[in-house]
């Protein structure tokens, strides 16, 4: 387990091309150019325009480009999730 266990719903909005300052060694959601999107703890890279992905279970993506940059708004926690039901 991650940042969260499987099963959570994470919801984020307002993806920002660059990160704001408060963003900066926050856990926030990314877009990779690649077309991932993660929960990562975000880091200075060794040069503008580069960043470090922190995890909290495995490696710190190092020096990655990333798209888009955004705020947890909140997260839903699998027990509740799974009672949800969808329109």
């Amino acid at each position: 387990m991650g940042y969260l266990a499987d099963g959570s719903i994470v919801l984020y909005s307002d993806r920002h091309a660059l990160p704001l300052p408060d963003m900066i060694g926050q856990v926030i959601v990314v877009g990779l150019y690649d077309g991932q999107v993660l929960l990562k703890r975000l880091l200075r890279g060794s040069e503008p325009g580069l960043f470090d992905l922190e995890s909290i279970n495995g490696p710190t993506l190092s020096d990655r480009r990333v798209e888009w940059f955004s705020h947890v708004d909140f997260i839903i926690p699998p027990w509740r999730a799974s009672q949800m039901r969808l329109p």
